[in-house]
């Protein structure tokens, strides 16, 4: 009867966070935040690697 119980409980929070929205998998979240910033990073080294070599006079 307690399995059933828990069983009901667990049903009930999912349909809950369905509904809600907050169907999103445990560290989905973060591993989009790692992809932002790695994504983010390469970008920066890039421009970072372009202005020095314009400063130093190798875009020529």
């Amino acid at each position: 009867m307690s399995y059933r119980r828990r069983i009901d409980i667990n049903g009930r929070r999912i349909q809950r966070e369905l509904l809600s929205g907050k169907d999103t998998v445990p560290g989905e979240e973060t591993a989009r935040q790692l992809v932002f910033l790695t994504v983010t990073g390469i970008a920066m080294g890039a421009l970072g690697l372009a202005a020095v070599a314009t400063v130093m006079g190798l875009g020529q």
